[in-house]
């Protein structure tokens, strides 16, 4: 059953909770002036509210009961909403954390492992007040190949992207996310070294979207494939890779984010990610307005 899962505490006696519910906030509202309760003598210290409508606010209290005596909590805000394809997501990545510190923790339940100088950094994010910076010399971080296993499937791989520099000096395309044993035996969604253009490389053909991108300007970068058309979108724009793509996207190693491709053509983005997101299903389907929230882990 959906709905918006209120858990709360009460340490030492109670003898039952009240649960109130308000459209507008109730901070300030004298405790005879608050709503009729939705839920009253409860025992457990958790409740569903199933009667809501998606995308509405709800602002929540909870009265304990000891005896004949009341005590009214602090307000809870909740926004009605889900994900509806989170059992499809593989991956995501807030790149939420302390500062300076290489801990990517993956809403799936692991951690991503980072190498060379990839860390948590405030200065430049989408949401959440970090996001992952990688410094293009030999930063990445790696996640397991079951991430990618997506067949002949859709697939949706996103994320939100800072180019800090171009590096037309580097020795490939700079990798956003990609997996392989070798050039010949991989995938990568890339940048372009010289101007920052998306563009998707499969081990033996490339697809550009022409689309170069400036420098320190934070977009929405998603690779999608639908019924098998390949699209790049960039700020929810679509730009068509391949209408019939319909090569076996299966990694055969870790998938790795942030640079370093394989067989000696290594390479690195050098800038800031942040809500990196992998599913095995096409979300988008068409042009769309770019997420201006942080994705939902639930």
């Amino acid at each position: 059953m959906g709905g918006n899962r209120i858990e709360f505490a009460q340490f030492g006696h109670f003898d039952s909770f009240d649960i109130i519910r308000s459209a507008t906030s109730m901070i300030g509202v004298a405790e005879v002036d608050l709503p009729t309760p939705i839920a009253t003598g409860l025992k457990s210290m958790y409740y569903v509210d199933s009667d809501v409508v998606r995308g509405n606010t709800y602002y929540y209290v909870v009265r304990v009961w000891r005896s004949a005596s009341s005590f009214i909590s602090s307000e809870l805000v909740v926004i009605a909403d889900k994900d509806d394809h989170w059992s499809l997501v593989t991956s995501l990545l807030h790149f939420n954390g302390v500062n300076n510190l290489n801990i990517f923790a993956d809403k799936k339940g692991f951690n991503w492992t980072a190498v060379g100088n990839a860390k948590i950094l405030i200065n430049d994010h989408a949401f959440g007040g970090t996001s992952g910076y990688f410094d293009g010399v030999g930063d990445y971080i790696y996640g397991p190949q079951s991430l990618m296993q997506f067949g002949i499937g859709d697939f949706t791989v996103e994320g939100f992207f800072t180019i800090e520099s171009h590096q037309p000096s580097a020795a490939a395309d700079i990798t956003l996310v990609g997996y392989g044993l070798s050039p010949s035996n991989g995938l990568v969604f890339m940048l372009s070294k010289t101007d920052g253009t998306p563009g998707f490389w499969d081990g033996v053909s490339f697809f550009s979207t022409s689309v170069p991108l400036s420098t320190n300007v934070r977009r929405h970068i998603a690779y999608e494939r639908h019924n098998s058309t390949l699209t790049c979108y960039i700020e929810g724009v679509g730009y068509i890779l391949s209408p019939s793509y319909t090569k076996v996207v299966n990694a055969n190693s870790v998938v790795r984010a942030g640079g370093a491709y394989y067989g000696g053509n290594e390479s690195y983005f050098k800038g800031y990610m942040d809500e990196l997101r992998i599913t095995s299903h096409a979300r988008y389907r068409g042009n769309f307005t770019p997420p201006n929230k942080q994705f939902m882990d639930w």
